[in-house]
């Protein structure tokens, strides 16, 4: 009788196929998750460059905004550039930053009204009312600083 000696062919075949699965399924999850971290990277990019886009449109809109205002309120010489500082600094050992508005005025019977344009950047959500008499009229500041610290000296 002949013995049938067990067949290390077919256990060898079988051996192999586990660990080629396992290699191939790895690299497959390697490459996924490569395609994601490419995916967010481009998408990031794609989100910068929009929002570069958007902020300079907006300053584009802004420049054109302001263009029209000075158009329309300073065309012509019935107008004055006035300042207003806050009266304490906002942060110490700094000088205040003025505030520049662009006054008009007009007569109405007795009485004066003024109307200001703001010449910095303000909320247009809630404009002052045109030919509006809640403002005081504007008291006439000293445009020459008497701190001879703050002037230069040309001479």
């Amino acid at each position: 009788m002949r013995i049938l000696e067990p067949q290390h062919h077919a256990r060898t075949a079988a051996g192999f196929t586990l660990p080629a699965i396992l290699i191939v399924t790895g690299a497959l999850l390697i490459l996924a998750v490569g395609i994601l971290l490419v995916a967010s990277i481009e998408r990031s990019t794609a989100r910068s460059f929009v929002d570069r886009q958007r902020a300079d449109l907006a300053a584009r809109a802004a420049l054109e905004d302001v263009r029209g205002i000075l158009t329309k309120e300073a065309a012509n010489d019935d107008f004055i550039v006035i300042s207003s500082t806050l009266a304490a600094p906002i942060t110490k050992d700094r000088d205040r930053a003025p505030f520049l508005f662009l006054a008009r005025g007009k007569v109405e019977g007795s009485k004066y009204k003024y109307r200001y344009v703001p010449l910095f950047s303000s909320s247009p959500a809630k404009p002052v009312p045109a030919d509006t008499d809640t403002l005081a009229a504007p008291k006439p500041e000293d445009f020459l600083n008497t701190d001879d610290k703050a002037r230069i000296r040309f001479s």
